[in-house]
């Protein structure tokens, strides 16, 4: 029987390391065989760079959180309450969730195709109060106009020249 270099041959020292029977044989080199093809996949297709799943994915939760320490901090500083230290404190966090909301929007925005569709065939994109940018910084829409590989999307159907 012969066997690839990745093969049960290649492991194991002494007689004891290697399987008894034909099964046990044959099942230790397709398991072998699986982690091989799943090695050569991973290296063949890694995914996104750290920066990339940081600046997609991450920072999501990191500046997530120091946002939240924030509100938490301006809720905390008109303790102990009374009814206007109260309105004093919607005052300050109203305006602070707003501006955590455009933060986001800014950053990670990604509209649905449809909002896309229309926005291109309404005459492009226009700035609103809750949408300060087509595209947020940190999103792969965004990396593609910068490599100027983005088409959008259109509502008749698949651009034609994806497939030339």
């Amino acid at each position: 029987m012969a066997h690839s270099p990745d093969s049960v041959n290649q492991y194991g020292s002494t007689g004891k390391d290697v399987p008894d029977s034909e099964e046990e044989r044959t099942a230790l080199e397709e398991r072998l065989r699986w982690s091989h093809e799943e090695k050569q996949a991973a290296l063949a297709d890694p995914g996104p760079t750290w920066r990339e799943w940081f600046l997609y994915k991450g920072a999501k939760w990191y500046i997530g959180i120091g946002l939240f320490v924030v509100d938490i901090w301006e809720v905390g500083a008109f303790l102990p309450y009374d009814s206007i230290r109260v309105l004093e404190a919607l005052g300050l966090i109203g305006p602070t969730i707003y501006a955590e909301f455009l933060l986001y929007r800014y950053l990670w925005y990604r509209p649905s195709v449809d909002e896309t569709t229309v926005s291109v065939h309404r005459g492009g994109f226009r700035r609103s109060w809750y949408r300060p940018v087509r595209f947020g910084r940190w999103t792969p829409e965004t990396a593609a106009i910068r490599a100027g590989t983005y088409r959008p999307p259109t509502a008749e159907g698949p651009d034609p020249r994806e497939f030339l």
